[in-house]
């Protein structure tokens, strides 16, 4: 969770549910820089953290539990200390798609068009377009964590730290466990309190060779999976039957008839053919996805500590405090 919570995605979520609920930021002015004794806090108030849990519950169709709503208003109090530093630092003036986007954003004025387009931006600000915009405030954080975390030749790493950390890692590199089976379906649905005793007569006929497997499925039930898998990973399986499922597979034995076995939509008679274990690739063959992965984790482990750095130098209060320092209602 902590590392989904992390994502680009996320980010853009979460600056975009704080502009579209909530008033927008006010621009800071070089007294409003981190520094300042006079420096806004920043902080979450609990009715925007309310909002932030909404737009999560819409985004993802899960309820956002107390840690991840405690880790969506820290998402959120660090996208908006970029934010500030951002524009402390003037990037935003100096930015070709912020200005693209206050020139797009202008278009819309009737009354502006007959303005050069340096001063349809400086317009574009005196009206505030660009303080609630959630695309500039994203290319501003993201900005902003480049100059935190520029490129740095030391995060590539050398041959041997590579070969340990493809070791280390070696479940993102290898290739999935992969079955093939073949499964007759009854639907429980159809049969009842018959579908045990059904399943255990059509798997003594198997087992014995009385009935092949074309006219075991003949007097199954239609099925919504098909009949036969080749080759597919158990993350696969469980897409398609359910996790209860791929675990009882994954205790079966080879080349027999096996089960019943229960999935979301009945009872399955299984008959796993093979098994194809995962393989770990030669480090040659995916050095480049290594290198790729090693320096983004340094990069990441560099730009944790900026912003630890910088969050520090600036006033947070968690929506739990401010509720605590409110006074009580009459």
């Amino acid at each position: 969770m902590n590392t989904w919570l992390r994502t680009p995605a996320l980010h853009f979520l979460v600056l975009g549910a704080l502009l579209f609920f909530f008033a927008p930021a006010i621009r800071p002015g070089p007294d409003q820089h981190a520094g300042s004794p006079t420096a806004k806090p920043v902080l979450i108030t609990p009715k925007e953290a309310a909002g932030l849990r909404r737009a999560f519950e819409r985004r993802t169709g899960t309820t956002a539990d107390e840690p991840t709503a405690a880790a969506l208003t820290e998402v959120a109090i660090e996208e908006e200390i970029l934010v500030r530093e951002a524009l402390v630092r003037g990037l935003d003036r100096a930015d070709p798609a912020v200005r693209a986007r206050l020139l797009e954003k202008m278009r819309f004025l009737e009354d502006e068009k007959g303005l050069t387009e340096d001063e349809q931006v400086d317009r574009a600000r005196a009206l505030g377009l660009d303080r609630n915009d959630p695309l500039i405030r994203r290319i501003l954080s993201g900005r902003m964590k480049a100059l935190l975390a520029p490129p740095d030749l030391r995060d590539d790493g050398s041959r041997s730290e590579l070969l340990a950390y493809f070791l280390s890692h070696q479940e993102s590199y290898q290739s999935p466990e992969q079955i093939s089976l073949r499964h007759v379906f009854l639907n429980r649905a159809f049969r009842g309190n018959s579908v045990e005793k059904d399943a255990a007569d059509l798997l003594t006929r198997l087992r014995s060779g009385i009935l092949s497997f074309d006219q075991v499925v003949a007097q199954g039930d239609p099925s919504p999976v098909p009949l036969e898998l080749r080759q597919v990973s158990l993350a696969r399986l469980t897409t398609l039957l359910g996790p209860d499922f791929t675990r009882s597979v994954q205790q079966l034995d080879t080349e027999a008839w096996q089960g019943p076995i229960s999935s979301a939509y009945g009872l399955h008679l299984v008959r796993i053919d093979t098994r194809k274990a995962a393989v770990l690739p030669d480090f040659k063959a995916v050095e480049n996805r290594v290198r790729l992965a090693f320096r983004a984790e340094r990069r990441d482990a560099r730009l944790l500590a900026s912003l630890k750095e910088l969050r520090a130098r600036y006033k947070t209060q968690p929506p739990s405090a401010q509720a605590e320092s409110a006074p009580n209602s009459p």
